[in-house]
C-alpha cells in the first residue's frame, strides 16, 4: 500500500500518473472455478471465463504438441503464435493441462514456458491418466481426448490441433487403438485437425470412427488428408466448403442432443505439403521404432522427433504451419458458432439480426487506442541529500490510460482491439508479455525498433511526498504512423485518450465520423485534455454537428470539465468555473458527457437534438474507508463503460437511452469501486458478472 500522504493530481475515478501502482509486473494467472455443477478440480482462467461469459467465441487447445510434440524452443514459440493469431481472429484461446493437480484451462504465457521447458517430462495425459494424475496432483500435457473432455466441461465447442491418434498398423494383433478416436465418439466437441499421419492405417481409422459415429469431414476439399499430405488416398464421408457450414452442422447436432464430436479435417496448405524425402523419413522413423521396440503412446513423439532430424527440421517447419492453418479454421468457426447461436438467442427474444456472420465478426470488437506505459515507483527509506546513494524498494507496474481501459475491458468481457506501441526493448517485452497473461490482445500492439517504451519514474521520499519523476512519453507520437484503419474493421465504439498526438485524434475523429462509429474520448489529466481543441478546425466542426456525427462521449472528471470549457471553441479569457456553463459549452462537441466526481459519484450529462440538457446524477452504492489505492478507478470505470457500451451498439445500433445510460454507468461504478480494494489499477477480481447484476 502506497503512503496515504502522497499527493495525487487526479481525483479519486481517475488513473493517478504519478501514484504508479504496486503490483509486480511478473505474476501468476488467477484462476477461478467453473461452476457449482463442474468438478472442483477444473479451473477456467480469467481471459476464458470471461470469454465464456460474454458469449466470445473460444477455441480449445492441446498441450502434448507443446511438450511432446516439438523441441525447445519452438514448441513454446509455436504455441505462443497461435493463442496469438486465434485471438486476432476476436477469440480467445485456452490451452488446457494437468497443473498440480488441477485442469487448467487457458493457460499463462508463464505456465506454457513452463510446459514446454519439461517437455517429455510432462506426463502424456489421456482420458485414463486424468484421475490419477489429479489424485496424485501431477502435472500433464493432454492428448486429444483429454482436452476434448477439459473443453466439454468448460463449455467449450471448438478445439484445435495438429492431428489426431488412429489406428496402428498391425492393430489386428496388437489392439493399438488411440482413445481420441473413442472420445470423439462420446463427447461432444468438434477437433479441427490435418487428419492422421500416413503412419497409421488411414482406411482402419475411418472405419472405427464410423462405427463411433462420428462425421469425418474435409474442409473444402473431397479427399481425406493424412498430416504432412494433402490426399491420403481416401476418400473423406462428408466433406464442406467453409467454415459457416461446419458451425451449421455442429449447431444442428446440439439442437439434437447428440453426444458425438466432430472430425473436420483441414488439409496442410500446398505450400507446406511435405516433400516426398518427408515420407521416406516416416517410414525410416517407423521401422526404427519398432526395432527399438517403442511402443504405444510413445511412438508419435519417437517419429516425429524423428523425422524432423531425419528432414534436417523441414519436417518441423511443415508441422508449425499446418497447426497455424487449423488454429485459423477452427477460430472461424467458432465465430460462425457463435454467431447463429447469437442469431438464434434474439430470434427467440424477438429480436432479428440484421448482420450477417461476417459483418457480426467485424463489428464485436471494441477499439482502444492510446499509450502503454511502464511505472517505476522508487521509495527512499529516509531523507535523502545530493550524491547520496540509499537502499531502497523499487516496483514496476502496468500503466498508460488506455492499457488500463483496455484491461478493464478485457476483464469485463468486452474483448477489444488494443492499438499501441511500445519499444522494441527489455521493457517492452515485459509489458507485451504480461499483458498477454491477462489475457490482453496484443496483435495490435506494435514494436517501434529504435524508440523506447514509455515510463514514468517516479522518486517518492519516506513521508510520502513525490521528490520528483521522470516521463520518457516520446512513442506515443509513434502511434500516428502506425494507425492503419485500413486493417482495421469498424468497431461498435472506439476509444482513445488524450496521450496521443492531437494530430492522431483528428485522424481518429475523422475515420469515426466517415463510418458513424461511436467515440469514447478519456481527457487523461488537466493538462492534456483540452488537446483534443486542436485537431484541423474541419474536423472539429463536424463533431459539433450532431446530425450528422456519430456518437461522441468523454469521461472527464470535475477539473477536466472546467478545462475542457476554458479550452474549447470559443476560447474563454475569463473562464467560468460554473458547473452547468461547463457542460453546456463541451456538450456542444461532446453531446454525452459522463464527468466523474469522486466520493459524489457520477454525473450523466446528455445534449438533446433540441439543445436542452439531461442530467442525471449516479451516486456510489456504498462510502469506502479502507481505500487502498484510487489509481486507475477512472480507467476502470471508462474501460467497462468502453464494454458496455460495445454491446449496446452490436446489439441496437442506435444510441443508449437515458435510463440504458444510467445503468451502464451504475454497473462501470462497480469496476471502479473494486479498483478502490488494491493497488493494481484494475483488480483482478473485476469480471463480466458486473453486468449481471442489475
Amino acid at each position: 500500500m502506497l503512503p496515504s500522504s502522497l499527493p495525487l493530481r487526479r481525483s479519486a475515478f481517475k488513473s493517478c500518473r504519478n501514484v504508479p501502482r504496486s503490483a509486480s509486473l511478473v505474476s501468476s494467472t488467477r484462476f477461478l472455478s467453473v461452476s457449482a455443477r463442474s468438478p472442483s478440480k477444473i479451473t477456467l482462467s480469467n481471459e476464458v471465463r470471461n470469454a465464456l461469459a460474454s458469449n466470445t467465441p473460444v477455441v480449445a487447445l492441446e498441450s502434448t504438441i507443446v511438450a511432446h510434440g516439438m523441441p525447445w524452443p519452438h514448441n513454446l514459440e509455436t504455441a505462443l503464435s497461435i493463442e496469438s493469431l486465434i485471438r486476432s481472429k476476436s477469440c480467445v484461446p485456452a490451452t488446457v493441462a494437468l497443473l498440480d493437480g488441477e485442469i487448467a484451462v487457458g493457460l499463462s504465457p508463464d505456465q506454457l514456458e513452463h510446459l514446454a521447458r519439461l517437455g517429455p517430462e510432462a506426463t502424456k495425459a489421456s482420458r485414463r491418466d486424468l484421475a490419477y494424475l489429479l489424485s496424485r496432483g501431477g502435472t500433464g500435457a493432454t492428448t486429444v481426448s483429454a482436452t476434448m473432455i477439459a473443453a466439454h466441461l468448460a463449455g467449450i465447442s471448438v478445439f484445435a490441433t495438429g492431428g489426431i491418434g488412429g489406428v496402428h498398423r498391425g492393430a489386428e494383433t496388437t489392439m493399438d487403438i488411440s482413445a481420441d478416436l473413442t472420445e470423439l465418439g462420446r463427447t461432444p466437441v468438434a477437433v479441427v485437425c490435418a487428419g492422421v499421419k500416413s503412419i497409421l492405417d488411414i482406411e482402419k481409422t475411418l472405419e472405427v470412427l464410423e462405427t463411433q459415429g462420428v462425421p469425418v469431414v474435409s474442409v473444402g476439399t473431397d479427399d481425406f488428408p493424412a498430416f504432412f499430405t494433402r490426399k491420403s488416398g481416401f476418400k473423406s464421408p462428408m466433406s464442406l466448403d467453409k467454415p459457416e457450414q461446419c458451425a451449421r452442422l455442429i449447431h444442428k447436432s446440439q439442437e439434437l442432443g447428440l453426444q458425438n464430436g466432430f472430425l473436420f479435417a483441414v488439409p496442410i496448405p500446398s505450400q507446406w505439403e511435405a516433400p516426398s524425402e518427408v515420407e521416406d523419413a516416416i517410414k525410416d522413423a517407423v521401422l526404427e521404432a519398432e526395432a527399438k521396440g517403442i511402443r504405444g503412446k510413445h511412438v508419435t513423439p519417437f517419429v516425429l522427433s524423428r523425422v524432423a532430424q531425419l528432414t534436417g527440421g523441414s519436417s518441423l517447419e511443415s508441422n508449425i504451419n499446418l497447426v497455424k492453418n487449423n488454429a485459423t479454421v477452427a477460430a472461424e468457426i467458432a465465430l460462425s458458432l457463435t454467431s447463429i447461436k447469437g442469431n438464434d438467442r434474439s430470434a427467440e427474444s424477438g429480436h432479428g439480426s440484421t448482420l450477417s456472420s461476417q459483418d457480426s465478426r467485424n463489428r464485436a470488437r471494441p477499439l482502444i487506442i492510446g499509450g502503454t506505459v511502464l511505472d517505476i515507483t522508487s521509495h527512499f527509506p529516509q531523507e535523502q541529500t545530493e550524491d547520496q546513494s540509499l537502499p531502497g524498494t523499487v516496483t514496476q507496474s502496468l500503466g498508460g490510460v488506455s492499457r488500463n481501459l483496455a484491461e478493464a475491458c478485457v476483464r469485463t468481457g468486452g474483448n477489444p482491439l488494443f492499438l499501441s506501441c511500445v519499444g522494441d526493448d527489455a521493457f517492452g517485452d515485459g509489458i507485451v508479455s504480461e499483458m498477454e497473461r491477462i489475457g490482453m490482445d496484443t496483435s495490435y500492439v506494435k514494436r517501434v525498433a529504435g524508440m523506447r517504451t514509455a515510463v514514468y519514474s517516479a522518486f517518492v521520499s519516506p513521508s510520502g511526498k513525490l521528490k520528483g519523476a521522470v516521463a520518457d512519453m516520446q512513442i506515443h507520437d509513434a502511434i500516428d504512423s502506425h494507425l492503419d484503419f485500413t486493417q482495421i474493421a469498424p468497431a461498435p465504439v472506439c476509444s482513445f485518450d488524450a496521450n496521443i498526438p492531437s494530430a492522431t485524434m483528428g485522424r481518429i475523429v475523422s475515420w469515426a465520423i466517415e463510418h458513424n462509429v461511436p467515440l469514447l474520448y478519456e481527457p487523461t489529466s488537466s493538462a492534456k485534455c483540452g488537446k483534443i481543441f486542436e485537431i484541423p478546425d474541419p474536423v472539429l466542426a463536424a463533431m459539433s454537428n450532431h446530425a450528422n456525427a456519430p456518437q461522441l462521449y468523454a469521461t472527464p472528471d470535475t477539473n477536466e470539465l472546467f478545462e475542457m470549457s476554458r479550452l474549447c471553441p470559443p476560447q474563454l479569457t475569463n473562464p467560468n468555473t460554473m458547473f452547468l456553463h461547463a457542460i453546456t459549452r463541451v456538450s456542444k462537441y461532446f453531446p454525452y458527457l459522463i464527468i466523474t466526481r469522486g466520493h459524489l459519484g457520477v454525473t450523466i450529462a446528455i445534449r438533446t437534438t433540441d439543445d436542452s440538457l439531461q442530467m442525471i446524477d449516479v451516486t456510489p452504492s456504498m462510502v469506502f474507508k479502507d481505500v487502498v489505492s484510487v489509481t486507475g478507478a477512472g480507467d476502470s470505470f471508462a474501460g467497462a463503460l468502453v464494454t458496455a457500451l460495445g454491446k449496446h451498439y452490436e446489439e441496437k445500433k442506435v444510441a443508449p437511452t437515458a435510463a440504458e445510460l444510467e445503468r451502464f454507468v451504475r454497473r462501470s461504478m462497480k469496476a471502479a469501486e473494486l479498483s478502490l480494494e488494491v493497488g493494481n489499477a484494475v483488480n483482478p477480481a473485476l469480471d463480466a458478472s458486473i453486468f449481471s447484476e442489475d
